[in-house]
């Protein structure tokens, strides 16, 4: 059963001092190529798929950019071990797609087992608007889903106006790290399609950052291995008006709970409007979670349960007056902040 911290009602917790490993520093590709050498061209509101994907086809092991501008794309492939660079200044427009409800704007099911898919991803730079405005019949989709492979770095990007599933999924992957990237605006889904997530769309559970095993009762990254995801830290991020902030919830698989996720840092984020949890620290082994700031959650705040050990908790703030009054110890021995 899930122990819930932070909770409007009830506080309890399990606090040990664990270790984190540190996440490297990704290198930079040698090669460059713009998307614009294939055929990409910001701004003329024609689909850029074919081109976007030509170039990483073409360069496996080399760094993709696409300029400043407004380019439109349906589900983008990545091959080897790749870094996709965006200006700040561009927006990606969702083509919209129909797809398994496992699948993702951006994907790489490289199918190979343990961490042997990819030596190092890098996805950069942004804004990915779903194009989503409203609770959904038609659409739903992720944003990112990355599968079996080791050093994968997410940061300074925007996901906005999704509806359904996670905005970022990692499965089976080590050295972990998604950071400055803000998650605004995920929307229910209501479609035909909600009986086959009905575990990723209901409000508690659909965070819009998730890392899952490589188990086929929880994620399609094929192969189940049971691979779990390793040295994970998410960091200066913003969660606004989403279903459910960020963590791994299936504490209820029996599978999850045989294999648990090892060290877990989830620091210096900022949580508002959150319709169901703002952080699951479910089925970890070696987890900080501190100096995160969270108000307006209308479920929980923090959420620990399954097969858990070895977490620490420190300096994470409440915001909302009538919720903090009832969640801070005497002495704020336990590292609770009320705001």
């Amino acid at each position: 059963m899930k122990k819930l911290l932070f909770t409007k009602a009830v506080m309890s917790a399990a606090m040990v001092l664990g270790t984190i490993s540190v996440v490297g520093v990704i290198p930079a590709s040698a090669k460059t190529v713009s998307v614009t050498k294939y055929g990409a061209k910001a701004n003329d509101n024609k689909d850029d798929t074919a081109a976007i994907q030509a170039a990483l086809r073409a360069n496996p092991n080399g760094t993709v950019t696409i300029p400043k501008g407004k380019f439109i794309c349906s589900v983008i492939w990545l091959y080897g071990n790749t870094t996709l660079k965006l200006s700040r200044k561009t927006t990606m427009k969702l083509k919209k797609f129909k797809q398994h409800p496992e699948d993702a704007w951006i994907v790489y099911h490289p199918q190979k087992g343990g961490y042997k898919g990819f030596n190092h991803i890098k996805i950069t730079g942004g804004t990915w608007d779903g194009g989503v405005h409203g609770n959904s019949k038609t659409n739903q989709h992720k944003g990112i889903e990355v599968d079996h492979g080791a050093n994968i770095e997410i940061s300074h990007m925007t996901f906005k106006n999704f509806a359904g599933i996670h905005m970022v999924e990692t499965n089976a992957c080590k050295n972990v790290n998604i950071h400055h990237v803000t998650f605004k605006n995920i929307y229910y889904f209501k479609g035909k399609l909600k009986s086959k997530v009905i575990n990723h769309i209901s409000p508690e559970y659909c965070e819009a950052i998730e890392f899952d095993q490589a188990i086929k009762s929880v994620a399609y990254a094929k192969p189940w291995d049971n691979t779990v995801c390793r040295n994970v830290k998410i960091t200066h991020c913003t969660f606004d008006n989403v279903q459910a902030g960020v963590g791994h919830h299936h504490d209820e698989d029996e599978a999850c709970v045989k294999h648990p996720q090892y060290n877990v840092t989830i620091s210096n984020n900022t949580f508002k409007h959150i319709k169901g949890s703002c952080i699951h620290m479910m089925n970890i082994h070696n987890g900080k979670c501190y100096n995160n700031v969270m108000y307006k959650s209308k479920l929980n705040y923090i959420s620990i349960g399954g097969n858990t050990k070895n977490l620490k908790f420190g300096n994470n703030v409440i915001k909302d007056a009538e919720d903090a009054k009832y969640m801070t110890f005497p002495g704020n021995e336990f590292g609770y902040v009320a705001g």
